[in-house]
């Protein structure tokens, strides 16, 4: 059974594919390694995904785990904060409402920051195909690096997050309650709706329809 998880998204040229991220104590693995599409995570993004975790003061596992990526054939950095989110899940078991409503599409500094978008990872182009995509499969929020919010066209059925760092991104996370989720007042994710609306620290469900 996959309990800790996050989807994100592998930008191609014209599309992008969906990526389940998983991270599972190595005691019950076998299930989530059987699976034909089950890719391992390799050590370039453990590193990286635990000093971002660290660096901002969130938990990582004590105990051994797997991380692995199902779905996608190929891996892509813009996975990482997907990957952190799990990792930090599998920490602390945390209950958080909604996950399999959200997309995490940002690669991770060192120090905890969201990267935007260059060359390496993907243009805004490239996020803005991805974004269209996860709208398309039935997503209702995509979480990005907050340059981003200002320069993505609006996008129908989908709300944008954009954060500065991983801990607004978990602040957000535990702040959930219930399958929609909302901003915390301690949160500073800046939201951009369907119509193209930028609003901070309100329910981004107001105005537009439940998509998923």
């Amino acid at each position: 059974m996959i309990e800790f998880f996050a989807w994100s998204l592998t930008p191609r040229a014209d599309t992008a594919e969906v990526a389940l991220v998983t991270a599972c104590p190595t005691a019950v693995a076998d299930s989530v390694t059987d699976a034909p599409t089950a890719h391992t995570l390799g050590p370039e993004v453990r590193a990286r995904v635990y000093a971002a975790v660290r660096n901002c003061g969130a938990h990582y596992p004590s105990g051994a785990f797997g991380l692995y990526r199902l779905g996608s054939q190929e891996a892509s950095p813009l996975h990482d904060l997907a990957v952190a989110v799990a990792v930090v899940a599998a920490a602390t078991n945390p209950g958080w409402s909604g996950l399999d409503h959200v997309v995490f599409l940002a690669e991770l500094c060192l120090d905890g920051r969201l990267r935007p978008a260059d060359a390496d990872t993907g243009s805004i182009a490239a996020i803005t195909t991805a974004v269209t995509a996860a709208a398309q499969a039935g997503f209702r929020y995509v979480v990005v690096a907050a340059e981003h919010t200002a320069h993505l066209p609006p996008i129908e059925g989908i709300t944008v997050l954009g954060a500065s760092t991983l801990r607004e991104v978990l602040d957000w996370l535990y702040s959930t309650a219930d399958p929609s989720p909302k901003p915390a007042g301690r949160c500073s994710l800046m939201w951009r709706t369907p119509s193209g609306h930028r609003r901070d620290h309100r329910d981004p469900t107001d105005g537009h329809r439940d998509h998923r």
